[in-house]
């Protein structure tokens, strides 16, 4: 077996994800963002179509920017191999999840489909489609996050896809693919990810899928005719906005599905709206976190017993309110108080630390079992400003209830991390005040500035010349020259951005005390050049196949060239590389120059016997 890599490109290698016969999966860290990510490397050799689709699917994870959808970081090559850098998701995948717990509760199972079809819409109005929607490509963070991931067989409509899906080819995972992408995969539209998405639904909830995974002639005989076990012959409790999701979806006739996702968000929002979704995304962040925890307790409420009657007694009690009550705590600590402890913390953070708006402030709960202490069935503590007393902000957590008991609290205030151990009481053994916390005094300490340079038209990173410097004493010093103790968070500082052939960049922003990172990002501007063009009368004249292009100086405006048809031009545009193109009835001439930053670029036009001629004069 090959030996890991220490680092791949910038990125420090930390652990190999998985490895396979195209490539491998690694977990690294990112060398700006400080920041896990993961890297997919793509090692085969001479297989053009591989290495072509592995660029496509770059090209849409680059377009894709929702927040439902693993986002790209960046797309290089390295010797022979191709790699794409992604978000690394702290958590698993759905299959994975299904795996520990057998099968979901309907309103979690919605909740993700949900999720996924917010994400497919995203994707289905740019389109594409993914052509590969299953439990495996669907992540669930710690947080509870939902994130769609692998467009690696994803088709753009708008491409014609040369050669990487042939006509009649098969593409995808066939538990999950309709009657018409087992025929030809290459013309399937976004019907075929709905499809999908009704298999994907009909697992999470049974724990099975409708059909068997594999080519063989019977299997694809009943995904034709739509032959599968009816849902509720599976699972009797799933709802019936379950079962019809399920019959639209999977059904072997693209026309009879549901046409847009959109279509499937609605029905799925409508029945979702009867549970606090904060607490469904709680519960599948406490299921990511501690698999094995108990059946949550919003399906312990839809079904008869001791909740059921606890509700009965809360709409009784207040006309209608008792369904709240469970989740503003009011059954807890006026029922249930000898089964459940309150938690509560405030923190009292100094005036100028930061605003109230950017403090990170967050607790997580772990059970004292005083040997390998796990993370508690709990959501994280959320905070809120509450309120301004004195020279102090402070910021109070919404209360969580949870089982009396031995816990731990990390508290997270910033760069400190606090640990506290303490006994949870019944709420039936008296007052329960919150934990106070008093983050006291920031020192100021160094702050260390890292910085990245990119070219504001091109967006590609500037690799020479770049230099990040700070202003001390009223001279601009590299900050690489700086002694650490001169540099320290609690001031305002100014910075500067330079790169030869740029207009400098200048950054003045206040560093509070509990900032001692900063990451600057600048994009620069080239520097201009003039570009200088004589033609016979009625040429026309194109850039880069554009007639209207940027102009050159830092406020980048534009320049229009559809006017021009003739004599002497003359432009000031950015520095750089461009393509010149020049026509004429049907003649036309390219010449590719580079126009230097304050410098000149001379071009000329001549008719002769073959035509049009674009020269460059010397």
């Amino acid at each position: 077996m090959a030996e890991q890599p220490k680092a791949i490109g910038n990125y420090k290698v930390i652990s190999l994800l998985a490895r396979g016969g195209m490539g491998a999966v690694y977990k690294a860290l990112h060398p700006v963002l400080k920041r896990h990510v993961v890297i997919k490397k793509l090692a085969l050799k001479g297989r053009k179509e591989v290495i072509e689709r592995f660029k496509r699917e770059a090209k849409i994870l680059l377009d894709c920017k929702d927040q439902r959808i693993v986002h790209m970081y960046d797309y290089f090559t390295e010797g022979r191999s191709h790699y794409i850098v992604m978000e690394f998701v702290d958590g698993m995948a759905v299959d994975v999840l299904i795996k520990h717990r057998r099968y979901l509760p309907a309103p979690l199972a919605l909740y993700i489909l949900r999720e996924v079809c917010y994400a497919l819409k995203y994707a289905h109005d740019r389109g594409i489609v993914h052509r590969d929607i299953k439990p495996a490509n669907i992540l669930i963070s710690k947080e509870g996050e939902v994130k769609l991931t692998d467009f690696g067989i994803a088709a753009i409509e708008s491409d014609e896809e040369e050669d990487l899906t042939r006509e009649g080819m098969t593409l995808g995972t066939p538990s999950y693919m309709p009657p018409e992408q087992f025929k030809d995969a290459k013309h399937v539209d976004k019907r075929a990810d709905i499809y999908a998405l009704g298999v994907m639904l009909y697992e999470m909830v049974t724990g099975k899928r409708p059909f068997p995974g594999n080519f063989a002639p019977e299997t694809i005989m009943m995904i034709q005719k739509g032959r599968y076990l009816p849902v509720k012959k599976l699972n009797p409790d799933v709802p019936r906005t379950v079962s019809r999701i399920i019959r639209r979806t999977i059904n072997p006739n693209p026309r009879r599905r549901f046409q847009d996702v959109a279509q499937i968000i609605r029905m799925v929002e409508r029945y979702l709206s009867r549970f606090d979704e904060a607490e469904l995304r709680h519960t599948l962040s406490a299921m990511v976190l501690q698999p094995a925890i108990p059946e949550p307790e919003f399906r312990q409420r839809r079904r008869g017993g001791l909740v059921a009657a606890l509700l009965t007694f809360g709409v009784l009690l207040l006309g209608g309110a008792g369904y709240a009550g469970w989740w503003t705590g009011f059954i807890q600590e006026t029922v249930l108080t000898s089964r459940y402890g309150r938690l509560a913390v405030e923190v009292r953070v100094p005036v100028g630390v930061k605003e109230p708006e950017e403090l990170f402030l967050k607790g997580v709960l772990f059970i004292n079992d005083r040997n390998e202490i796990p993370p508690a069935p709990y959501p994280p503590l959320r905070f809120e400003f509450a309120r301004e007393e004195g020279e102090n902000l402070v910021f109070s957590s919404r209360p969580l209830y949870v089982a009396p008991g031995a816990y731990r609290l990390k508290l997270m205030v910033e760069h400190r991390v606090y640990w506290y151990s303490w006994e949870i009481l019944p709420l039936s053994e008296g007052e329960h005040p919150p934990l106070l916390v008093d983050v006291g005094e920031v020192a100021e300490r160094p702050l260390r500035v890292e910085g990245v340079a990119r070219d504001a038209l091109s967006d590609t990173r500037i690799l020479e010349g770049v230099r990040f410097l700070v202003l001390l004493d009223g001279r601009w010093v590299p900050i690489d020259e700086v002694e650490a103790e001169r540099l320290v968070t609690g001031r305002v500082w100014r910075f500067r951005a330079e790169a030869a052939g740029y207009y400098p960049e200048v950054f003045s922003l206040l560093i509070r005390p509990g900032q001692d990172e900063l990451i600057l990002s600048a994009a620069l501007v080239p520097k201009p050049g003039r570009l200088v063009l004589s033609a016979p009368e009625g040429v026309r004249f194109l850039l880069d196949g554009k007639e209207r292009v940027r102009a050159g100086g830092q406020d980048l405006g534009w320049v229009d060239l559809s006017a021009y048809r003739g004599g002497e031009g003359v432009w000031d545009l950015p520095s750089g590389r461009y393509e010149a193109m020049v026509r004429k009835g049907e003649e036309e001439a390219r010449l590719v120059f580079l126009l230097p930053p304050e410098g000149e670029v001379r071009l000329s036009v001549r008719e002769g016997e073959s035509g049009l001629m674009l020269m460059k004069e010397e």
